[in-house]
């Protein structure tokens, strides 16, 4: 909620100063003379990324209060009650329960790292996306008289795509990590 207050409470001198930024290459000017483009994340001055940089982090911050948080509750909720009904029925049944907790925590932080990572390559190629957008946005009569439009479209689908590759390899990881909690918490 911090990072959502100070942004709105930014002028808008400010946005337009990290919008008016020149990227370092001109990806419209690369691809209309058939340059490779290298494989970098967006320039941090330009409005693509600024725009993709606002919407990450106030999903992150939104998938943290919705979800994530009642997940945590609902987990807390079901360690005390697993304990409190362990203790009543049998002492027998607590040292049982009690091996979920350290093998939730090693799959948890043998998985989240890796998602950590995976969604870094997410947020990198939509940057790259964003910023060839609005590269060719703002240099949409030099794309047109160029003919470079379809090159371009090529090049910002190639781009999504990256991104839709890198969010498919985070499926292995979310599989496996629910495998293993659901696994323990049944086997316990």
């Amino acid at each position: 909620m911090a990072y959502l207050t100070s942004i709105f409470r930014q002028d808008l001198t400010y946005f337009d100063a990290l919008a008016s930024k020149v990227p370092e290459t001109d990806v419209t000017q690369k691809m209309m003379s058939g340059a490779k483009i290298e494989s970098t994340t967006a320039k941090a001055g330009t409005a693509g990324a600024v725009a993709v940089s606002i919407t990450t982090h106030s999903n992150t911050v939104q998938m943290g209060i919705s979800e994530k948080a009642s997940t945590f509750i609902q987990g807390v909720a079901m360690l005390l009650s697993g304990f409190v009904i362990s203790f009543v029925a049998h002492w027998k049944l607590t040292l049982v329960t009690a091996t979920i907790l350290p093998a939730s925590i090693l799959i948890y932080g043998i998985s989240i790292p890796i998602d950590i990572r995976l969604e870094k390559a997410v947020i990198a190629a939509h940057e790259k996306a964003a910023e060839l957008a609005e590269e060719v946005l703002t240099s949409v009569r030099t794309a047109k008289s160029f003919s470079a439009e379809k090159r371009l479209a090529v090049k910002y689908k190639d781009l999504l795509e990256e991104g839709k590759k890198a969010g498919l390899r985070k499926s292995p990881n979310s599989g496996i990590q629910y495998f293993g909690i659901w696994f323990v918490i049944f086997a316990g």
